[in-house]
C-alpha cells in the first residue's frame, strides 16, 4: 500500500493520501462519502492527535534529510479485527522528484467479537474515552492504558445502548517507541 508523498521542499514537507492508498488501507470498510472527503487530503490534517502528527512530521522530515526509511509497527482496527500493521517510511525517487513514499501492510489480522465501541455509525453520549491513536489501546486511569476489549469489560460498555465518544491521544509506550524511533534516525550512521 502505497501513499506518495509530494515534498514541496524540505522545509514544508506535504503528505498528500491517494485513492490507491485509501482503498488499500481501509480494506473494504470505506464508503464513497468517507472516501471523498479523504483522498486528496493531507495525511496530517485527518490526525485528530497533535502529538501524533508532530512526531509524525519528526520522523518523515528526517527520512528526508537523512535519506534514511523507517519500520514502524501500529494498530489499525475495525470492529471486527485486531489488525497489526507496519508502515515503511523512505524516501524515494518519483517521476515527480523526490518524494517520502508510506507503505502500509497489515501483518495479522485477528478475528474478535465486533467492539461496538469502534464502529463510527454508533449513537454516542457526551462522556468521553480516550483512545491511543498508534496503538488503539484506551486510557481507563490517568496511568493505565488497556485493551479495547478490557475497557469493554470493565467499563460495562457492552451493554451500553449510548457508548462514549472516543477521542484520540497517544499512550506514554507509544510516544516513546515512536520518539525512540526519531533519536534513531538521527543517531544512526549512513
Amino acid at each position: 500500500m502505497t501513499a506518495p508523498a509530494p515534498a514541496e521542499d524540505t522545509n514544508n514537507l506535504q503528505y498528500v493520501l491517494d485513492r490507491e492508498w485509501y482503498v488499500r488501507s481501509l480494506e473494504g470498510s470505506r464508503t464513497d462519502e468517507t472516501e471523498r472527503a479523504l483522498v486528496g487530503q493531507t495525511i496530517f490534517s485527518i490526525i485528530s492527535d497533535s502529538t501524533l502528527r508532530e512526531l509524525l512530521r519528526v520522523i518523515f522530515q528526517k527520512v528526508y534529510e537523512r535519506n534514511k526509511f523507517v519500520y514502524l509497527n501500529y494498530r489499525c482496527d475495525t470492529p471486527e479485527l485486531r489488525r497489526f500493521c507496519t508502515m515503511r517510511v523512505e524516501r524515494r525517487r518519483t517521476d515527480e522528484g523526490m518524494r517520502i513514499v508510506v507503505e502500509n501492510r497489515t501483518i495479522l489480522a485477528q478475528p474478535r467479537v465486533a467492539m461496538r465501541v469502534l464502529d463510527g455509525r454508533q449513537i454516542r453520549s457526551e462522556e468521553r474515552l480516550a483512545m491511543c491513536s498508534w496503538c488503539k489501546k484506551i486510557q481507563w486511569t490517568e496511568e493505565e492504558w488497556v485493551e479495547v476489549e478490557v475497557a469493554m469489560e470493565r467499563g460495562g460498555l457492552m451493554k451500553c445502548v449510548r457508548l462514549p465518544t472516543l477521542t484520540h491521544g497517544m499512550c506514554p509506550a507509544c510516544v516513546t517507541y515512536l520518539s525512540q524511533a526519531a533519536t534513531d534516525l538521527e543517531t544512526s550512521r549512513d
